[in-house]
């Protein structure tokens, strides 16, 4: 089994760790990002043209208010309606 999560997430896992552990599956950790480079996020959005960027999981949501005119900052836990 391939286990392409944060490797430390490994020992408070609930439900894979614990199935392989019962059946005797061997894991493996083989490192996968899911973090986009700036020009690959720049050009997805000039490409879809979306009506607004929502920036999630980043330190830097107030850089692409510089790049974008249409950027939405929500405040932790706020809550969006998208329809």
């Amino acid at each position: 089994m391939v286990w392409s999560q944060w490797d430390g997430y490994w020992a408070d896992d609930k439900y894979v760790r614990p199935f392989c552990e019962k059946h005797g599956i061997n894991h493996a950790y083989i490192h996968t990002s899911g973090h986009a480079s700036w020009r690959d996020l720049k050009h997805l959005i000039n490409v879809i043209r979306p009506k607004t960027v929502i920036p999630i999981h980043t330190e830097h949501a107030n850089f692409f208010e510089r790049h974008f005119g249409n950027v939405l900052l929500p405040s932790d836990g706020e809550s969006l309606s998208v329809l």
